[in-house]
């Protein structure tokens, strides 16, 4: 019976420790709203959007410089499939393109942003306090090849609203970097962490002296 009530511990200890260590995400993006339309080019569904016009938007990610592309892969003449879904943004349109999202953030609460890429060009990840800032700090990576990889980073928030960025480097709309599957999640901190598993340790204890 003692054994049966430790397992029952053991149990809700790890329960616990799974929560914090699975964060909810704040922000799950596949860029598959809203699903695109336009006509069909280069063997499969594309669409421009351009900072040109002020306050362009594709869903909820601002078109802060330059201009994307966003590729839909439902065609079976597609050159490559999204990571996730049928749809992917490729970080330039006919010049490198930087996109944004606002997150709800806490003020120094670490994050960590996981993302996936595809072609051999580079793509910046980075944040800032608004959606003009220079970026408070960044990572810059490339996918080396035909094939989707994923990269992760970690910011700092310093505010209760921060703007991730991603950006690409390719200068034709022939060649560049595609970007899918981004998420973002509070890393926890590990005093958290060891605070529950000392608990749980210190109910395992008591019970075993009863």
């Amino acid at each position: 019976m003692k054994a049966k009530k430790n397992l029952i511990v053991l149990c809700a200890v790890f329960a616990a420790l799974t929560s914090i260590t699975n964060a909810a995400f704040i922000l799950e993006e596949s860029f598959e709203s809203p699903v695109i339309t336009p006509d069909k080019q280069d063997g499969f569904l594309k669409s421009y959007y351009s900072s040109n016009d002020p306050g362009t938007y594709f869903g909820s990610w601002l078109i802060v410089s330059g201009s994307i592309e966003v590729a839909n892969d439902t065609y079976s003449s597609s050159t490559f499939d999204a990571y996730d879904g049928h749809q992917r943004i490729a970080l330039n349109g006919d010049e490198p393109g930087r996109i944004g999202i606002e997150l709800a953030t806490t003020v120094d609460q670490e994050y960590e942003v996981e993302f996936y890429i595809y072609k051999d060009f580079d793509v910046t990840v980075g944040f800032a306090a608004n959606s003009g800032d220079n970026f408070l700090a960044s990572k810059t990576s490339s996918a080396g090849g035909d094939s989707w990889q994923k990269v992760t980073w970690n910011f700092t928030a310093q505010g209760t609203s921060t703007w991730l960025f991603f950006e690409g480097d390719a200068n034709t709309e022939a060649t560049g970097p595609s970007l899918d599957m981004v998420t973002v999640e509070p890393v926890p901190e590990p005093a958290t962490v060891m605070i529950f598993a000392l608990g749980g340790i210190g109910m395992l204890s008591m019970r075993r002296h009863k």
